[in-house]
């Protein structure tokens, strides 16, 4: 019955990844509809194509326990294809308006925006390629430079030029420090600014412009040496390919041969990380290891399990907790308590709450080595109410990409690929400064 459920959801999946490449090329949505194809529902076509991933392997004091009891239940497969289709659906379908819009970027210069094309109705239809102002040059160069500066500032010079560092555990020390929990944060701002820097239009080309694209690339690997894991190497292709699309009007297909090309190179180095450096093994043990790093359906069908079963697996003890407990993450707030200790908060990000029940302990024990998303948290705060919360979420972030332009519209499209690949705490950072961002210029230009 579950094989029969499952193949439905995936035939389904199919035709609505297939709708969604050929009539929604112009608008955000498709970055935020596959993003979440690749994390949920490729899994569920691995489990059938190559098999299920065995955690048993490498279960070192029960690490993935919970994983063993909630992955293969029925109820929880069951559950996770109706997660499947209506969030699929809602991200399709909801939060959509049609609207028209007319920017001036400079003194008689005007920029022309159809912002329309977001509805089923239209097919692919190509724009004008976006020149980035001055002022947004400016903005996306200091948040570029910022962590390399930061790093610089205290004496961590060597990772900027050691990508990998923390796999092969060099200068463990530093990933210890504060300042190294901020630097690391900011660095995917620093990358999604640089990308921007390097690919984007300008108004001229002259020797000015070509030094400042060679600068950003140079920023561009200082700032993934700073963070130095498989995820910003994603991250960083996700962005690159979001600016050729929506900003220099690359043609669809061109941008789907490189993704396939891109996330060839990501699984090879992740192959290379586990078997070199991590002394996995076997055709079984890299298999269940990838499943576990590149994609979420494990946490999800987890927190799914715990909402069927609240007898038998805890992670929250009330609606919200998660969230409210990672208020000090924002940016001032995390200040005043780290450094100054004004303020008594807890500051736990889910990950931690997450990674505590699965091995069945509490969260005071410090574990907080499973990687979580927007979804699995949202069903473990709200339960089945978090099918369509996370989902609803998503599709109204799709529709202010297609509101917003340039750096507005790439650090939108940052924000959710990021809420889908890690806990809030830590990505409010880069939400905040997408925020303020957006509010500058609306500012700046009357909106």
């Amino acid at each position: 019955m579950i094989a029969f459920l499952d193949i439905l959801t995936l035939i389904i999946s199919a035709i609505y990844g297939i709708k969604v490449y050929r009539k929604k090329a112009s608008s955000g949505r498709l970055i935020v509809y596959f993003m979440f194809f690749f994390i949920c529902v490729i899994p569920l076509a691995l489990d059938y194509i190559i098999g299920l991933p065995d955690y048993t392997l490498y279960n070192t004091n029960g690490r993935y326990g919970g994983f063993i009891k909630s992955f293969n239940d029925f109820e929880t497969r069951a559950f996770y294809d109706l997660f499947l289709l209506m969030t699929q659906f809602i991200i399709i379908n909801c939060c959509k308006k049609k609207r028209i819009r007319i920017k001036v970027l400079k003194k008689n210069e005007f920029h022309y925006r159809n912002n329309a094309l977001n509805g089923f109705n239209n097919n692919m239809t190509s724009f004008k390629e976006e020149v980035l102002a001055n002022s947004m040059r400016m903005v996306c160069f200091l948040f570029a430079v910022f962590p390399v500066l930061l790093s610089l500032v205290f004496g961590a010079y060597e990772i900027l030029f050691a990508f990998g560092w923390r796999d092969y555990h060099f200068f463990e020390n530093i990933t210890n420090s504060g300042w190294y929990s901020f630097a690391e944060r900011f660095s995917y701002l620093g990358v999604t600014a640089a990308i921007l820097l390097i690919i984007m239009k300008y108004e001229k080309k002259n020797l000015w412009t070509a030094f400042l694209r060679i600068l950003a690339f140079v920023f561009l690997l200082m700032n993934m040496c700073i963070e130095s894991k498989r995820s910003i190497i994603f991250f960083a292709l996700i962005i690159a390919l979001a600016v050729l699309l929506y900003c220099r009007n690359v043609n669809l297909k061109i941008i789907v041969i490189v993704a396939l090309i891109s996330a060839s190179i990501v699984v090879i180095y992740s192959i290379f990380v586990k078997t070199t450096l991590r002394n996995y093994s076997g055709f079984e043990g890299i298999y269940s290891a990838l499943r576990v790093d590149m994609f979420r359906d494990d946490t999800i069908k987890f927190c799914i399990y715990s909402m069927l079963h609240p007898d038998e697996i805890k992670i929250l003890d009330f609606p919200f907790q998660s969230y409210l407990s990672q208020i000090k993450y924002f940016f001032f707030i995390d200040i005043l308590v780290g450094k100054f200790k004004l303020f008594n908060l807890p500051g736990v990000g889910f990950n931690r709450y997450l990674s505590s029940a699965l091995i069945g302990r509490d969260i005071s024990a410090g574990y907080s080595y499973m990687t979580t998303s927007i979804f699995d948290e949202a069903i473990a705060n709200f339960g089945f109410l978090g099918f369509i919360f996370a989902p609803f979420v998503c599709a109204k972030v799709s529709y202010m990409i297609d509101q917003a332009e340039s750096l507005e519209k790439i650090l939108l499209i940052g924000s959710i690929v990021l809420a889908m690949m890690y806990s809030p705490n830590y990505i409010l950072l880069y939400i905040e400064c997408t925020f303020i961002v957006g509010l500058i210029k609306k500012i700046r230009i009357g909106d």
